[in-house]
């Protein structure tokens, strides 16, 4: 029995030798969550013409664009019809384009683009192949 105390007492002593150190606070770490916003817009496209559609940052992001859907205007079924699909900055009563590729319709990112803050549009135009209107739906999304 003296060894099964002396045991007893020889572990109740470390663990209260390992309760003498002081609490450690707790440590934080801070995430920060971007939030992409996304912006749903339909235009119009007349043959040979274009339209487009004014968005504004309120601060220097990386903004993605998508042709979504072409259809035509007077029907709902999708078609797989190219179009330009353009990124510049509003002038005037159109878009004046610096960046742009000929797409056909898809849910997956077709141009990529790093803007400053302030203004700056979406284009969609003919690529040379369109005999009646079609109504295209972009989408865009940026932090």
């Amino acid at each position: 029995m003296t060894t099964l105390r002396r045991a007893v007492v020889l572990i109740v002593a470390t663990l209260c030798s390992a309760c003498d150190k002081s609490p450690t606070s707790p440590t934080s770490t801070s995430t920060t969550t971007t939030t992409a916003t996304t912006q749903v817009f339909e235009v119009t496209v007349p043959p040979g013409g274009a339209s487009f559609y004014s968005i504004s940052l309120s601060q220097a992001t990386q903004v993605s664009v998508t042709l979504a859907s072409v259809q035509r205007s007077t029907k709902v079924t999708p078609l797989t019809t190219t179009l330009l699909l353009g990124i510049g900055i509003p002038a005037g009563e159109g878009c004046a384009v610096s960046e742009s590729v000929a797409v056909a319709p898809t849910l997956t990112t077709q141009l990529t683009s790093s803007r400053s803050a302030g203004i700056f549009c979406v284009n969609v135009a003919d690529a040379g192949t369109l005999t009646t209107p079609v109504l295209a739906v972009v989408r865009v999304t940026h932090p």
